[in-house]
């Protein structure tokens, strides 16, 4: 019984749903239709939307009908999803007889079948290509059976666990990419530059204080945690856990505590409402929510489970984009446009818990949750806890700052328009972001295994890659910056052409600098990072209260790129210093 209520609830209800979805839509009389088209801006016409939802109902059908066994062939489940599809449509254009101001038509027929074999083609391309992509990846990356011979001769057992984790981390990462790209589109166009720099400034405002009373866990169970299970201290790895995750939560109602206390002092920036001061105190329920999320996706790691972390990330992204598009579509304002993005933070940070929790066997720590205790671990761990806090707190500033500095100098659509261009600026990152998380680890085992040559040779290869990429990427985005700006932005955001433009150079210097930027964390020093920082945060700081009040957006554009060549500038010689090194020596053990 419970079998056949899953089946039924994941199945076949969502297409009885959609059904009566299609129902009402059809009970809607003409005066009804014209009244709700006046109100939610559909960006088709009537035709595609007959089309999309006959897809829809097609790709729910195909889903429903998979489960039941008595379709011998493919061929049988195409013609019942088909035949399904056209008589519910004959059913459709007979009801709308029955509506004042409706008539059917055999042309909206036709549309209704080929959006039911659209629909019916996508949804079975899906799922045997999802079947193609695990046979794929069992084979490449291993999986339950193995791993695929030609890669186990090539790598180590050790070179197999980092190749999966490599390839789910690319995974989140993508999801996270084409939401945030989808992201701002909504934002833009529900907001408008006005709205979108008040979002800017909560987002800011907001971010900057959590990340600045925060701890990074995650390095702390990424290196102490490791240890201490290698090393065979259960026990201590537990505690461990523990504390990094209650000091988490702890710091992050500490966090929303201070926000609430600071909230009028923001709100001044924004203009006072108290529209906006709810939409602050809103925007601060995700911190919470997600305080978590960098120690539960290290467990993960550790527990070789990162395909779970990239689970709750789909969910979490659609989450979002789903409720930020139906806010553009009813014409939502700003307190909707936060409830979105809270909306996908809670989901994930729930949701990264609970993944993490459910690994802690294949971890090596079971009782993680036994217990509410946390004691307070090693020297060392406390001694890592603050070198991490310093350097964070830095870079958080280094993130924020800006928006905050220009709100008291600039007008709100001036900060709308910077933040766009400076988001769409930071998509094109990820590519890079992604290759410096994909080589720390290796830098790490061959610096501290002696083999300087490998990581010169590793530091050349993913340099001249991500230059390449770099260039040619940044190039093209230079020629079509304006076709692009329309897409995402849609109207309104013309202005946001040139910021664009000037945000580049400091993009192109973080491109070139991305593969060394994890090399002297790998190595186990902290300086270069801490120096480096320091400089760009004062020279950025500079030509915003210098460019900002002058040239608005542009100048603050100008601002951001100058802070991130004075940082390369900063950090290269620490770079060379390093490869120039001779063999290192293994390190001593106590």
């Amino acid at each position: 019984m419970n079998r056949f209520i899953r089946q039924f609830s994941f199945y076949w209800a969502p297409l009885l749903i959609w059904m009566g979805v299609i129902f009402w839509g059809t009970s809607l009389s003409a005066d009804s239709v014209e009244r709700l088209s006046a109100v939610v801006r559909v960006p088709f016409t009537l035709d595609v939307a007959h089309i999309i939802e006959f897809a829809i109902l097609a790709a729910l059908a195909y889903r429903a009908f998979r489960t039941w066994k008595g379709f011998r062939s493919r061929l049988a489940l195409w013609g019942a999803v088909v035949g399904f599809a056209v008589l519910y449509g004959i059913s459709d254009e007979a009801h709308q007889w029955l509506v004042p101001g409706r008539w059917p038509s055999r042309a909206d027929l036709v549309l209704d079948a080929a959006g039911a074999l659209a629909g019916l083609a996508l949804a079975d391309g899906l799922v045997r290509g999802s079947s193609a992509v695990g046979a794929v990846y069992r084979g490449w990356a291993g999986g339950d059976k193995g791993v695929n011979p030609l890669i186990a001769r090539l790598l180590p057992a050790s070179d197999q666990r980092a190749a999966r984790q490599t390839l789910w981390i690319g995974a989140i990462t993508t999801v996270q990419l084409l939401a945030s790209v989808v992201q701002v589109a909504f934002s833009a166009r529900i907001l408008g530059p006005e709205g979108l720099g008040v979002l800017a400034i909560i987002i800011a405002s907001t971010s900057l204080l959590y990340r600045f009373v925060s701890l990074p866990g995650n390095e702390v169970i990424t290196t102490f945690v490791t240890r201490s299970v290698a090393e065979g201290r259960m026990e201590e790895a537990t505690g461990t856990l523990r504390f990094t995750f209650v000091l988490s939560q702890a710091l992050s109602l500490l966090s929303y505590a201070l926000l609430a206390v600071g909230a009028l002092v923001v709100s001044g920036l924004i203009g006072g409402a108290d529209a906006y001061k709810s939409s602050l105190l809103v925007y601060g329920v995700g911190g919470i929510a997600a305080a978590t999320v960098r120690e539960s996706m290290a467990l993960l790691r550790l527990a070789d489970q990162l395909r779970l972390g990239f689970a709750v990330a789909v969910v979490g992204a659609a989450a979002r984009v789903s409720l930020l598009l139906a806010a553009w579509l009813t014409g939502g304002g700003l307190m909707m446009v936060v409830l979105a993005y809270v909306a996908g933070d809670v989901i994930t940070g729930v949701g990264m818990f609970i993944a993490a929790s459910a690994s802690e066997r294949k971890a090596g720590l079971p009782g993680f949750l036994r217990s509410l205790s946390a004691k307070v671990p090693s020297r060392d761990v406390i001694a890592f806890q603050v070198g991490s806090f310093w350097r964070a707190s830095v870079e958080a500033v280094i993130l924020h700052i800006d928006v905050i500095l220009i709100a008291n100098i600039v007008s709100l659509s001036q900060v709308g328009i910077y933040r766009a261009a400076h988001q769409i600026v930071d998509a094109t990152k990820h590519p890079f972001r992604s290759i410096s998380t994909g080589v720390q680890a290796e830098y790490s085992r061959q610096w501290y295994g002696g083999e300087m040559a490998a990581v010169r040779r590793i530091s050349r290869h993913f340099g001249l890659l991500s230059l390449a990429i770099a260039v040619a990427g940044y190039g093209l985005l230079a020629i079509i910056h304006g076709p692009i700006i329309r897409i995402m932005l849609g109207p309104g955001f013309e202005e946001a052409a040139f910021p664009l433009l000037f945000l580049l150079p400091g993009a192109l210097a973080f491109a070139v600098i991305a593969p060394f930027y994890v090399l002297p964390a790998a190595t186990g020093r902290a300086i270069p990072h801490l120096a480096s920082s320091l400089a760009m945060l004062a020279t950025m700081v500079t030509a915003l209260l210098i460019l900002a009040p002058r040239y608005g957006a542009e100048g603050a554009a100008w601002a951001n790129s100058i802070g991130w060549i004075v940082f390369a500038a900063v950090f290269v010689p620490f770079i060379v210093g390093t490869l120039r090194r001779g063999k290192r020596r293994r390190p001593v053990e106590a």
